[in-house]
């Protein structure tokens, strides 16, 4: 079966989006389909959960998103990020990261660790993130390896146009 080269990935809200070794597992978004190395998983976070994140972040300072971007993802992350310096960001990890360790579909899959700090993405009119590869060794000085990448999206789709999470194939 064919995969097109790039499909748009729908998660409704409360979801997360993660990519994972197995290259023949299945996302369910509206409709199960196999969609490569993608799973989508929802009601990561309960709408308590999201209402307290979102409270968290809502009038917090957000700076330019290429200061965590890699050397090729600098030229194409067009993005704002929850500046990793204000005081709001331990408390917001706390509720993102207590939220994954506790979903048991989400463990039972990827067998966290460690999860690390999260990033906080904001895109106002006309911002992007273009093709890229996630570096598989993340951090400044003190580099991690990440084995999972992981998209969780606090907002419903119906609040903001655009946004789709774009996973291009080399299936």
């Amino acid at each position: 079966m064919a995969l097109a080269r790039r499909q748009p990935i729908h998660c409704r809200p409360l979801s997360c989006a993660f990519s994972t070794a197995d290259p023949y597992a299945l996302c369910k978004d509206n409709s199960s389909h196999l969609i490569g190395p993608l799973r989508c998983i929802e009601n990561v976070l309960d709408a308590t959960q999201v209402a307290e994140a979102r409270a968290l972040i809502e009038d917090q300072e957000f700076e330019d998103g290429c200061k965590t971007a890699g050397y090729r993802a600098r030229r194409v992350k067009h993005n704002l990020q929850l500046a990793a310096t204000g005081t709001v960001k331990p408390a917001f990890d706390e509720v993102v990261q207590n939220a994954l360790y506790d979903h048991e579909e989400l463990c039972q899959m990827v067998f966290p660790r460690h999860i690390r700090p999260v990033l906080v993405s904001k895109y106002l009119l006309g911002m992007s993130y273009g093709a890229h590869v996630d570096d598989a060794l993340m951090g400044g000085r003190d580099k991690y390896r990440s084995d999972v990448a992981m998209t969780l999206f606090l907002s419903d789709p119906a609040e903001y146009v655009g946004g789709e999470l774009f996973i291009e194939q080399g299936f």
